[in-house]
């Protein structure tokens, strides 16, 4: 979940598409929202207090 987030702050993508293995159909999607809502409830206390940016 931290390599999404991750992913997403950086990339500024607001959603990513979930595969179960390479070459599978899309099995979900996951937004920011949801994984703010995973991790603490808003995206800013995610980036600042668990999410080391490099």
């Amino acid at each position: 979940m931290e390599s999404a987030i991750k992913s997403m702050i950086l990339k500024d993508l607001h959603r990513l598409f979930v595969v179960s293995k390479k070459h599978q159909p899309v099995s979900g999607i996951i937004s920011l929202s949801d994984a703010a809502r995973f991790r603490s409830g808003s995206c800013h206390a995610c980036v600042s207090s668990r999410i080391k940016v490099d």
